[in-house]
Parts: C-alpha cells; sequence; structure tokens
C-alpha cells in the first residue's frame, strides 16, 4: 500500500507518535485507542491518509481494541543551526 506513494514501511517506534487509550463501560479488557500521528509535511493528503489507515488497520488486526482513530499532524525536521 504505501509503495504506491513511494513510501517505505518504517521501524516502531516511530519519530513521534501519541497513544491514547480509553476503556468503554463493560466491554471486558476491549478499549479504544487515539493515535497521533506526526508526519512527514512534505507527504501528500492521498499519502499521509494511507499511511493513517494502514495504521489503523495494523492495530485492529493485532490487538484487542473495539476502535481506532487516527489524527494526522504534518511533522518537519528542525534546521540544526
Amino acid at each position: 500500500m504505501l509503495s504506491r506513494y513511494g513510501l517505505q514501511p518504517q521501524p516502531w517506534p516511530p519519530r513521534s507518535c501519541c497513544i491514547g487509550t480509553r476503556k468503554m463501560g463493560d466491554m471486558g479488557d476491549m478499549v479504544v485507542v487515539d493515535a497521533h500521528l506526526e508526519l512527514d509535511a512534505s507527504l501528500t493528503v492521498e499519502a499521509g491518509h494511507a499511511i493513517a489507515v494502514l495504521a489503523r488497520q495494523r492495530v485492529m488486526q493485532n490487538h484487542r481494541v473495539l476502535n481506532v482513530v487516527t489524527r494526522v499532524d504534518p511533522w518537519k525536521a528542525r534546521d540544526p543551526d
């Protein structure tokens, strides 16, 4: 999926990612995940969306969660000056 945008999967953890969880009533050990992804600001909206969709899919497939909400913000490297 990412190769369509000229991107390669990156090792975990990403440069910056904030994850929060919330318990939902009587759902046992199931949680809702709120993931804040900071992606390279030079990516297209389409590529950023593809990354967010893939991140959600991977969490849903590999963990016991009810839902994953992803939010994407631009990330820029600081100038070394």
